[in-house]
């Protein structure tokens, strides 16, 4: 443990963290992979999960063997399980969430910011191919190809099914309540795509005081 060290995690959706990790990562017989095969596999992990009463701590131990390695894509995403173990060790100020799914330019200048070397020319350079992707489909999807050939790094797959992406909404929106505490407690983290989570809810005036501390 570095007590000084300063902490940079990276973000997104967790329903997207999911589906992102199972198409990266997963190795299926036969090679089956989908947003079908993903919708039955996913709803299966969440039942046995559920019913043995697993957590992040103890999944490992919890889960059949054949299921573990996915449990780490469910877990890696219930980001109010383990977000308090690191602010329990390290101050607030110390740790910055750098989130994936929000614009580039923007995200990279707070990171500068955060390790204290505010540099706009340097997060508009490096992050300028990203914008020239995003405007490009056919640039996009032979990048996505030859970053693809690895097959560790799955850049392009096929969209989630809108049934698949209401449900795992659903399921993570439970840890919602403990998310919107943290937001309350720790002004780090009260990031656009957590106090979101708290609009509606008796914690959400709190979340956004916490946006301006």
């Amino acid at each position: 443990m570095q007590p000084q060290a300063n902490l940079l995690v990276t973000i997104r959706n967790s329903v997207d963290v999911t589906y992102s990790a199972y198409n990266h990562f997963g190795v299926f017989p036969d090679g089956v992979k989908g947003p079908d095969h993903f919708d039955a596999f996913i709803r299966k992990l969440i039942r046995v999960w559920t019913d043995k009463q697993c957590t992040v701590d103890n999944y490992h131990q919890c889960l059949p063997s054949d299921m573990v390695k996915s449990g780490g894509w469910l877990s890696r995403a219930m980001y109010s399980k383990y977000l308090p173990a690191w602010l329990s060790h390290f101050q607030c100020s110390q740790l910055h969430l750098f989130d994936v799914s929000v614009d580039p330019r923007t995200e990279v200048g707070r990171m500068y910011e955060f390790i204290g070397m505010p540099n706009e020319a340097a997060a508009s350079n490096i992050t300028q191919t990203t914008y020239v992707l995003q405007a490009n489909a056919t640039a996009a999807k032979d990048y996505g190809e030859r970053r693809g050939k690895n097959p560790m790094n799955k850049a392009i797959y096929d969209p989630m099914l809108n049934r698949t992406r209401t449900y795992l909404d659903a399921y993570f929106g439970a840890f919602g309540e403990e998310l919107c505490d943290l937001v309350v407690r720790y002004p780090c983290i009260a990031i656009p795509l957590f106090t979101r989570k708290c609009k509606g809810s008796g914690d959400a005036s709190a979340a956004s005081g916490a946006l301006s501390v």
